[in-house]
């Protein structure tokens, strides 16, 4: 790569940027009315076509955010760049009727390279977590012929600036850090109406922010042809900062506006998740992780759920087919996932569980790839007047690796 190409992907990159802080949005869902909404534990593009697996998987060719321990899989002349794009669109049913959402935008963008000989370093911007529902039941008051309309919709997320160091200790053990600074705003509308008492409306603009750490390792080892790396990574508790205001106004005209500093529903519990991962020489890889988020001891004023620790399994594969002289391997991936997530309503526990299937093809020329891959899942339950959705993705994302630190050797 040219030093001009090098200055303009630089370039790109800054303006894309704050562009992302307004374009990501995850899969919409009637169950991100709680705290932060849904938080993004599947990783980044190349992790979801392995069912969101990577907590023992080595970063090579491509960034690995499960884990901050894995970038010392990253060659020292490589400069890894990951731009991701998520477009998901939800089904949902309710005894009430049917309906659907769209929603898309920029996941990620990230960098990492081999910073000293045995330091690595990695830093972007992705989506921590993604709040969108539009919810409206009707009420009929006995003894008369008024019906009460309530609408609830809500939209934003959290932000995640990060720094991730990972040190190679051993030929066998790698140690990380990420460091992480949360930011986003999160709007939610309450609508009340009727023929006798007109509509009351309700704004809530939050503004949270805090930083967080999140510690990483890895082992690696060898039994003949097999290798096989285990991982894991703690988070502790999150007491997200927040700024609140309040705004409420009738269909009369009348409304009030106040500033409140109210962080009660936007923690974040401490988060545990352990991996392994199996490769052979014929490019086959393997993995299974599983994340357990202490949920139980968070509180929030919602009495619409009663929040549980939520347990997450995943697992995947992928196959890369053999590389030629003229052309690098394919990468053929699959996965799945089941979780039991931190929501119990009318006393039945959330289940959200899907499955992905991707492949990432081989730019010419060039160690890097552009990743497409496909998302299915269901979440909800069958028990009591519970909302059932099916929910749909596509994630893309461009995989570069360049030869950013390697030196001339001929003009």
């Amino acid at each position: 790569m040219t030093k001009r190409i090098q200055y303009i992907s630089i370039v790109i990159i800054l303006f894309l940027l704050p562009l992302t802080l307004s374009a990501q949005t995850g899969a919409p869902s009637a169950y991100t009315t709680f705290g932060v909404g849904t938080i993004n534990n599947s990783g980044l593009v190349k992790n979801q076509g392995m069912g969101g697996t990577g907590l023992g998987i080595k970063s090579d060719n491509f960034i690995n955010s499960l884990n901050p321990a894995s970038l010392t899989g990253i060659d020292s002349l490589n400069m890894l760049i990951d731009l991701g794009l998520r477009i998901n669109k939800t089904f949902y049913d309710t005894n009430e009727g049917k309906g659907n959402a769209i929603s898309g935008g920029l996941h990620n963008i990230s960098l990492a390279f081999r910073s000293s000989n045995r330091i690595f370093t990695s830093f972007g911007l992705a989506q921590f977590s993604s709040v969108g529902y539009n919810v409206a039941t009707t009420t009929d008051i006995q003894g008369s012929n008024t019906t009460v309309v309530k609408e609830y919709t809500g939209t934003g997320g959290v932000n995640e600036v990060y720094l991730s160091n990972a040190y190679s200790l051993t030929k066998n053990l790698a140690l990380g850090l990420k460091i992480s600074y949360l930011f986003g705003s999160i709007d939610k509308t309450e609508v009340f109406a009727s023929s006798v008492i007109g509509a009351l409306n309700v704004n809530y603009s939050d503004y949270v922010q805090q930083f967080a750490f999140e510690p990483g390792l890895q082992y690696q080892f060898k039994v003949k042809d097999n290798e096989f790396t285990l991982g894991a990574t703690y988070r502790p508790q999150i007491d997200l900062a927040n700024t609140r205001t309040v705004e409420t106004y009738s269909s009369s005209g009348a409304g009030i506006s106040e500033d409140l500093d109210d962080g009660n529903d936007y923690d974040v519990p401490a988060n545990m998740a352990g991996g392994i991962a199996w490769a052979n020489k014929r490019g086959l890889k393997l993995a299974c992780d599983y994340r357990f988020q202490e949920w139980s001891n968070v509180t929030y004023s919602s009495k619409a759920a009663v929040l549980k620790d939520s347990h997450r399994f995943s697992f995947g594969g992928e196959y890369r087919n053999k590389e030629t002289k003229k052309a690098n391997p394919f990468l053929f991936q699959a996965g799945g996932y089941v979780e039991d997530s931190y929501i119990r309503v009318e006393g039945n526990s959330i289940i959200d569980a899907g499955v992905n299937v991707g492949v990432g093809i081989p730019m010419r020329n060039s160690k890097s790839y552009f990743n497409i891959n496909l998302n299915y899942g269901r979440r909800g339950t069958r028990g009591g007047d519970i909302i059932t959705e099916n929910y749909f993705g596509v994630n893309l994302s461009l995989s570069l690796v360049e030869f950013w630190f390697m030196k001339r050797q001929f003009d």
